[in-house]
């Protein structure tokens, strides 16, 4: 015990003398400009915020085109679509899948969660009448045990 004291007292006595000549060194220059970090959370915001000012589509349009291509000529051979039917297409698949996102959001924020899970989308889909209800897989029952306690 009086060992660990004594190391303890020339160390603090070596750090205080190591501290005063690190701030000297390490003082900023009036030129150079200050970086700082943004708290938790704030670029994320404006992320979101910069993502809603935006008019482009989310998804790729020549991505897309060859969904809807693939998908048409499972029905028919030649299907021959117009620009402008494209981006209908595309206008109302990206309306659909925000308001589904935002409706799972909603779900798991009620549920007292951040991520949204495959189930709140299955939910989301249920209540609005696209999925059977026996599509929906309840989530498994929690576990309470006391622990230690048989």
């Amino acid at each position: 015990m009086a060992r660990t004291k004594q190391t303890a007292r020339k160390h603090a006595e070596k750090t205080v003398a190591g501290w005063v000549r690190a701030r000297e060194v390490k003082t900023h220059d009036s030129t150079a400009p200050r970086r700082y970090r943004l708290r938790p959370g704030t670029a994320a915001l404006r992320e979101i915020k910069r993502e809603q000012r935006r008019t482009k589509s989310i998804i790729p349009r020549a991505n897309f085109r060859r969904v809807v291509k693939e998908v048409a000529q499972e029905h028919r051979n030649k299907v021959l679509m117009l620009p402008e039917a494209y981006a209908a297409l595309q206008t109302a698949a990206e309306a659909h899948l925000v308001e589904l996102f935002a409706d799972a959001q909603m779900l798991a924020i009620n549920s007292e969660r951040e991520t949204i899970l495959r189930r709140d989308l299955v939910l989301v889909r249920i209540i609005r009448g696209e999925l059977p209800r026996s599509s929906f897989i309840p989530p498994p029952p929690r576990e309470n045990s006391t622990h230690g306690a048989e």
